[in-house]
């Protein structure tokens, strides 16, 4: 049972991962469900794939930390580690991850759009 959040964010990694390349190759349709999404991005198919490819390096880097909590989060639940140290300096790993990811999602939508501005 300790190896589901371990499969779910591997997975959620591997989704990330292929955003990564559809949006650095200009294959990221515009949609309304994924990828970064502002006003002044969605006004045009053009300004999508121009700031999908500046910004895909994002979905790498939250693929990589993805797979930083996922291992984490095994440490910390799994019944073969024993020490609590190690359990704790990963449920640590964990907070910290996530709040990277969250942080580096809003700078990244910030940044995005701004650019998006300048492109109309």
């Amino acid at each position: 049972m300790e190896y589901v959040g371990l499969i779910i964010l591997i997975a959620v990694a591997v989704y990330f991962m292929s955003l990564y390349y559809k949006a650095k190759e200009g294959r990221l349709p515009k949609n309304s469900q994924v990828g970064i999404r502002t006003r002044a991005i969605m006004a045009s198919e053009e300004i999508w794939q121009q700031i999908h490819k500046k910004y895909a390096w994002f979905f790498l880097v939250a693929a990589f930390l993805f797979i930083v909590v996922g291992i984490a989060l095994f440490l910390s639940s799994s019944a073969l580690v024993t020490s609590q140290q190690v359990k704790s300096l990963s449920t640590i790993i964990e907070i910290i991850a996530i709040v990277i990811i969250i942080a580096l999602s809003g700078i990244v939508a910030f940044c995005a759009d701004k650019d998006a501005r300048n492109l109309k």
